[in-house]
């Protein structure tokens, strides 16, 4: 399975370390959550997770972005996660990314990503193969923005996460007007409250092996994701839960086209 998050924080390059906590969302607070409700089965429920359509809340019905808008609220305060449908990525941009990351990721190439590997948490290119009872992926993470730091080859991945992150920052900035209006505020309170023009935004690729590969054991343990925005896509379906405010955890089923924020 090939994985693409975006995490869009407020973390400023001349910070040391990120302190923020995310808008709806408590990362202490989740994490205890997470360490509590650790399962040794992995049983989880199918309980369906919110759907946001995007192009509501863009809506020149003023009646249909008041009620999206109110959806989007519920979303965040009751589960912290919820699918984006019509959105604004173009759906080749969607499919060429995924194609071009499963590429990259080919094993016969795997000495040429050995240079990026991981030397301290600071590094703008990170790379890393994990194998494991707790965890088995191989991953790369690059900071995308504010200045661009994607491996030059192959050039057809650069062109394409550029294009990616260039769009995907699109559609959460309009995320972060409806959700600052949502609360109250005007609708550049969050952009300015995180710095988003000037944070960081990481992308982690992620590579995991099919189950009978990897002996049942899991991709990645729970754990709690930095920043004010993640962004989720994935070729392939199963495998992936999260856990909601209500200490419940779901099965992720991501619509197709669809992003999990």
């Amino acid at each position: 399975m090939a994985q693409i998050a975006s995490f869009v924080s407020k973390l400023h390059p001349f910070q040391p370390e990120f302190k923020a906590t995310p808008v709806y969302f408590n990362a202490s607070s989740h994490q205890a959550l997470v360490e509590h409700h650790h399962s040794d089965n992995y049983l989880a429920s199918n309980e369906e997770i919110p759907t946001i359509d995007y192009s509501l809340l863009l809506s020149d019905d003023t009646d249909q972005r008041s009620i999206a808008l109110e959806l989007l609220g519920q979303a965040c305060e009751e589960y912290g996660f919820f699918y984006l449908v019509n959105h604004t990525m173009p759906d080749d941009v969607l499919n060429n990314v995924l194609k071009q990351v499963s590429n990259y990721f080919d094993p016969t190439t795997i000495e040429e990503r050995m240079i990026y590997g991981k030397k301290g948490s600071s590094d703008k290119i990170r790379w890393g193969l994990t194998a494991n009872d707790g965890e088995n992926r191989e991953y790369l993470k690059v900071i995308a923005h504010p200045k661009d730091h994607v491996p030059s080859d192959p050039t057809i991945l650069r062109n394409i996460i550029e294009e990616y992150n260039q769009e995907m920052r699109k559609i959460v900035a309009g995320l972060a007007r409806e959700i600052s209006k949502n609360l109250g505020f005007d609708e550049d309170y969050i952009e300015k409250a995180f710095n988003m023009k000037s944070g960081f935004d990481v992308m982690a690729m992620n590579l995991y092996p099919p189950n009978s590969k990897s002996k049942g054991n899991i991709g990645l343990p729970n754990h709690t994701d930095p920043g004010f925005v993640v962004t989720l896509m994935q070729d392939v379906n199963g495998g992936l839960q999260i856990l909601s405010h209500k200490g419940k955890w779901i099965n992720v089923n991501i619509p197709h086209h669809a992003i999990l924020i």
